[in-house]
């Protein structure tokens, strides 16, 4: 049954991952009016394939595990989306909270999303009580990253609203 599940949250990932980047691929300088492939027809190849092999997987995954879930009953068992939504909460609010992220960080700007993130996650994971840490970890995390990142390597990231701030 792990392996099932494994597969299951691994697809959800890829599927997630791969119709992300399938956007932001749009961004890619592409080809000229009159020439087919350019330089974004790669990427976007390759991401189609990974959602196209992602959602194979998550269909046989389903089959799999209601199969496996019915032998275990005895009996055949519907699959139920809603018992299979409120077994793994966590692990979807997780997704979600990362497709938001990502969605909103050019409006947020890369360090207050991530501290925010970061925040609300260690909130919901330590059973929604607040702790000092739960500042300190994300705020330690962004600072982190802009020295490592920002200064020494010389990465810009979005600043978001900071932008106008600052």
């Amino acid at each position: 049954m792990g392996r099932v599940m494994l597969n299951i949250f691994l697809s959800l990932g890829f599927i997630i991952f791969s119709g992300v980047f399938l956007i932001a691929a749009q961004d890619i300088p592409g080809a000229g009016k009159w020439d087919i492939v350019g330089s974004r027809s790669v990427p976007q190849t390759l991401l189609i394939i990974l959602l196209i092999l992602s959602i194979a997987l998550l269909v046989n995954s389903v089959r799999d595990w209601n199969k496996k879930r019915a032998a275990e009953a005895g009996s055949r068992t519907p699959f139920s989306l809603s018992d299979w939504l409120r077994s793994h909460t966590d692990i979807l609010l997780v997704y979600v909270l990362l497709f938001v992220w990502i969605c909103s960080y050019n409006y947020l700007g890369f360090f207050v999303g991530a501290f925010l993130l970061m925040f609300f996650l260690q909130w919901w994971m330590e059973d929604r009580k607040f702790r000092l840490l739960q500042i300190v970890i994300p705020l330690c995390a962004a600072v982190v990253c802009y020295v490592l990142f920002g200064r020494f390597l010389a990465v810009a990231f979005p600043m978001g609203f900071l932008d106008y701030v600052l």
